[in-house]
C-alpha cells in the first residue's frame, strides 16, 4: 500500500482520503486543530471565533460565508468569485473595478 505525506496531510493510497497529521481527523482547510475540535464539540463555537476579531473576520457582502484577512491589500476576492474592499465591503464585478475603488478612497 502507499500513502503521501505532505504539508500536513496524509492521504491513504487505498481510499484516498486526507487527514491531518498532527490531530488525526479529517482535515479542516483554514482551522487550526484546536478551532476544528471546538466546531466539533460546538458548531455554534464558529460564530463566537467569527466575532471575537472583527478586525481580521467579516462575511462576504455577496453570499454570506465568512472570510478571514491574513495579509496583504485591502482587494479580496470570494470563492463566490465576487471583489470587493476588505475596509469598506464594497463589492465590485471585477478586480479592476475594485482596484480602482481602493485608489480613488
Amino acid at each position: 500500500m502507499e500513502y503521501k505525506v505532505s504539508k500536513g496531510r496524509f492521504e491513504c493510497g487505498l481510499c484516498h482520503a486526507l487527514t491531518c497529521t498532527k490531530c488525526h481527523n479529517g482535515i479542516h482547510e483554514g482551522l487550526t486543530c484546536d478551532m476544528y475540535e471546538r466546531v466539533k464539540k460546538d458548531e455554534d463555537s464558529m460564530l463566537r471565533w467569527i466575532k471575537e476579531d472583527p478586525q481580521n473576520r467579516k462575511s462576504c457582502p455577496v453570499c454570506n460565508i465568512s472570510i478571514e484577512k491574513i495579509d496583504g491589500c485591502y482587494h479580496i476576492t470570494c470563492k463566490c468569485g465576487s471583489h470587493m474592499c476588505w475596509k469598506c465591503l464594497k463589492y465590485f464585478s471585477s478586480m479592476s473595478a475594485c482596484y480602482e475603488h481602493m485608489a480613488n478612497a
